[in-house]
């Protein structure tokens, strides 16, 4: 797990999202995607995913490899979009149509799992935020570079300890579901 940075003066830049906004989409239509703070609404967001995680994990990604299983091994709370070899994201096709299947399954979800990869930071944790799903990370490294975008992480992500992924019989899906029990 990478060390949190300790330089004061060290900011991220957030990744560009690939979601846009614009006025089609506060017109409901059969497939559109609607973040829940569109209608105001994201208490009452509709039956879809309790938790999601897109992406894929290497064997070399310990803890990563341990989040996507956890999701894996609840296929009644936890949606997995697989998207395989990284590289396939910056092709036409991955633009055109695996993004809007991920973005629906984000929108339907309540948690969105934003384990660290090759970096610790996480596009997905403004994806996320963009279409109303709370962004769940295992290490503060993944925010701690966006205090100027991020100032009170605390209020709008959910931080699972990463030394808690190794405990037997601790699994990421069960703790966020007796937490939306816990926390309606």
């Amino acid at each position: 797990q990478p060390p949190v940075p300790s330089w004061p003066g060290l900011v991220a830049v957030p990744y560009p999202t690939w979601f846009h906004y614009g006025p089609a989409v506060e017109q409901d239509a059969p497939g559109r995607i609607v973040p829940c703070w569109v209608r105001g609404n994201c208490a009452q967001k509709p039956a879809g995913n309790l938790v999601s995680f897109i992406g894929s994990a290497r064997a070399k990604e310990k803890l990563r490899l341990q989040v996507y299983e956890d999701c894996l091994n609840r296929p009644g709370k936890c949606m997995v979009y697989d998207t395989g070899d990284r590289d396939s994201s910056n092709n036409q096709r991955f633009h055109q149509n695996v993004a809007p299947l991920m973005y629906r399954m984000i929108a339907k979800s309540t948690f969105c799992l934003q384990a660290p990869g090759d970096s610790p930071t996480r596009k997905g944790i403004f994806d996320s935020l963009s279409l109303g799903c709370i962004p769940v990370i295992f290490t503060k490294a993944s925010v701690a570079g966006y205090k100027w975008h991020l100032p009170n992480w605390k209020s709008v992500v959910i931080l699972i300890d990463s030394g808690w992924m190794g405990l037997r019989g601790f699994n990421a899906v069960d703790w966020l579901h007796q937490w939306a029990m816990t926390y309606p």
